[in-house]
């Protein structure tokens, strides 16, 4: 037994709320970067937390099965009906250890950036950050929010039921 279990560490304290916040604050820095922009000195510190946004995002579920007694089995089958949280789970798990061995979409994904020639007429970035995979194509940034409305929603049916 470690000296964990008489004095818990940081990390776990808050539990799967903290987890929630730690999602957000990823979210909010992958938000404001362009990591599309390959001319940035630091695209690679802007690539790492597209990663580790992904990876906060699809990590909430073990938080939710470990600190809110959620069965894996519930998460796996929300996870299941939505494309946006299969795709996480490939960029987690892609992210994570280079090769996908049971992908959900397409082991074979790639991220790219993709030219948006209006950029300064509509006011967007120069270029977006997109997934291909499954013979579609993601933009990022709004696969990355898509991803934290559905947890949201999971919270809400299945958490706040629990507490009424």
């Amino acid at each position: 037994m470690g000296i964990g279990s008489f004095l818990p560490s940081v990390h776990k304290n808050g539990g799967w709320q903290s987890q929630y916040r730690r999602m957000i604050r990823w979210y909010e820095k992958f938000k404001d970067t362009q990591p599309g922009d390959f001319e940035n000195p630091n695209i690679d510190g802007q690539h790492d937390i597209l990663y580790a946004c992904f990876q906060n995002i699809f990590f909430l579920k073990d938080w939710l099965a470990c600190d809110a007694s959620i069965s894996s089995k519930l998460l796996n089958e929300y996870i299941n009906q939505h494309v946006e949280l299969q795709l996480c789970r490939d960029i987690c798990n892609g992210t994570k250890h280079f090769n996908l061995n049971n992908p959900s979409i397409d082991g074979d994904f790639t991220i790219i950036r993709e030219y948006e020639p209006f950029h300064k007429v509509w006011g967007n970035d120069r270029n977006k950050i997109i997934i291909l995979s499954g013979g579609y194509k993601y933009e990022l940034k709004a696969l990355a929010w898509s991803c934290i409305g559905l947890w949201e929603k999971f919270i809400t049916q299945h958490i706040s039921k629990a507490k009424n």
